[in-house]
């Protein structure tokens, strides 16, 4: 890729470390599935707003509302 070298890839875990993570865990990701966000999405209801039209099937199907 012809790019220069940069010395701070070598202190990567520097910037990790002071870094917030905002990925889900490994505990987090494998836990079952739970109806405990069920609804949660209402809370983005103004900007799925275009949307709803085409979730609304998904929203009934799989019991979202």
């Amino acid at each position: 890729m012809n790019l220069p070298w940069e010395d701070t890839v070598l202190h990567y875990r520097d910037r990790l470390a002071a870094k917030t993570v905002h990925s889900p865990t490994y505990l987090e990701v494998a836990k079952p599935v739970h109806r405990g966000a069920i609804g949660r999405w209402r809370n983005y209801s103004k900007w799925l707003e275009p949307s709803m039209p085409m979730l609304e099937r998904f929203v009934n199907e799989f019991g979202y509302g």
